[in-house]
């Protein structure tokens, strides 16, 4: 099992389908297929339930989908230590955002500064509700996330206030 499999394995998955995977990442769908086919002789499981045009996570597909983002989050944090180590600031940032609220009125400013501190890395921001941004930790599919309400089993801290009215 390699990164390269598990990178594959996430992406299909993310975009429910083998030619959009091989579209992104600038192969051939054969060799994505290659991939997922080696990845499921390694592991002895299924890993997708394939329909007419789209694939789905089978149900340990799923759940290994978890691990094997867990395991790119971990590989990307090793990476960027070692580069860090190097004195290479260089790397990714990835941001869960709980949508426009957050993404139009803190980030922008929150990124402006980030970026001129650390013009090497690289910034992507997805958006998504509370539950999905505190998946995407989970998974560690982000770095950092922006939600509603403080989670108590994360650190956490206040950025705003706002206040909520309903107009009848």
């Amino acid at each position: 099992m390699t990164l390269t499999q598990l990178e594959i394995f996430s992406l299909v998955a993310e975009l429910r389908g083998f030619t959009p995977a091989a579209i992104r990442l600038g192969i051939g769908q054969s060799g994505v297929s290659h991939a997922i086919k080696s990845l499921e002789q390694e592991l002895g499981v299924e890993l997708f339930r394939r329909h007419q045009s789209l694939v789905e996570p089978s149900d340990i597909g799923q759940q290994l989908l978890l691990r094997a983002r867990a395991m790119l989050g971990l590989a990307d944090t090793l990476r960027q230590e070692a580069a860090d180590a190097r004195g290479m600031r260089r790397g990714t940032l990835r941001i869960g955002s709980f949508g426009p609220t957050s993404s139009m009125k803190l980030l922008p400013t929150i990124l402006r500064r980030y970026r001129a501190l650390h013009p090497g890395i690289e910034v992507h921001v997805d958006e998504g509700p509370d539950r999905q941004v505190l998946q995407w930790l989970d998974e560690r599919r982000i770095d950092v996330g922006f939600v509603v309400l403080p989670e108590e089993r994360l650190d956490t801290f206040a950025l705003m206030e706002d206040q909520m009215v309903a107009l009848l």
